[in-house]
């Protein structure tokens, strides 16, 4: 049986990332254009790494989806 109480990885993860934002926010103004430039880039690869993952995810789970659907028509 799932609980409320401890938060999911997802939900861990957002709240990492919201309690970040505004420290992020403010060490943007300390930060060189360069660094800043950097940080931006970084964060694209981090995106684009992410989004590579959830396609591996979607198409994971529909070889899960059609290898089920294939054993079900067995039955």
């Amino acid at each position: 049986m799932k609980t409320t109480a401890n938060p999911t990885p997802k939900g861990v993860q957002r709240w990492v990332i919201l309690s970040l934002i505004p420290l992020a926010f403010l060490c943007g103004f300390a930060l060189s254009d360069d660094e800043r430039i950097e940080a931006l880039n970084e964060l694209d690869r981090v995106e684009s790494r992410q989004k590579a993952l959830e396609r591996k995810v979607n198409q994971l789970l529909e070889a899960t989806n059609q290898c089920g659907a294939r054993h079900a028509m067995r039955i």
